[in-house]
């Protein structure tokens, strides 16, 4: 949860990777960032365990923060999840596929799926938005008291809010 907190509040970036692929990338950069993706999920899943097992303690004070950390966890989990089963299905399998027997580096997709992959990118970034938001709460919730983190965290989720209204 520190991690989650430290990405969140340093001014540096989000909690989630951009797409580090284009549509020219080669096969190996496809799987790496499937495998990205995939260990994304792996760390979401850990963290999910971690705030489940504090929900079930079952503590008046953050039973209800930290089952909304679990649920914040969730849609992190969906956010890499269905964009890993995106990439799987339409890119790399299908790469594999039309490979044969030969190395995947002799091959190139015949037709990249476009239109998809855009969309499937754009709700990705949607996703991961939402799940940050989630989690910029939560820990807000949890950080309450704590006089350097609180507006920090209060600042991620304005500008989350504002995405938020601008999409909807």
């Amino acid at each position: 949860m520190n991690e989650v907190l430290t990405l969140l509040t340093n001014g540096k970036g989000s909690l989630f990777k951009m797409a580090e692929v284009l549509e020219e990338s080669d096969y190996e950069a496809w799987n790496l960032w499937h495998t990205n993706l995939v260990a994304c999920q792996t760390n979401w899943n850990h963290l999910k365990t971690t705030d489940q097992a504090e929900a079930d303690k079952n503590q008046t004070a953050t039973v209800e923060i930290y089952t909304n950390r679990v649920k914040a966890d969730d849609l992190s989990i969906k956010a890499c999840s269905d964009f890993a089963s995106f990439v799987k299905t339409n890119i790399t399998d299908v790469w594999t596929e039309k490979a044969g027997n030969k190395s995947t580096a002799e091959v190139k997709l015949d037709t990249f799926p476009k239109a998809a992959w855009e969309a499937a990118e754009k709700q990705y970034i949607h996703d991961y938005l939402k799940a940050e938001y989630a989690q910029a709460k939560t820990l807000l919730a949890l950080k309450k008291d704590d006089a350097t983190v609180k507006p920090k965290l209060e600042q991620v989720i304005e500008e989350m809010k504002q995405y938020q209204d601008k999409a909807s």
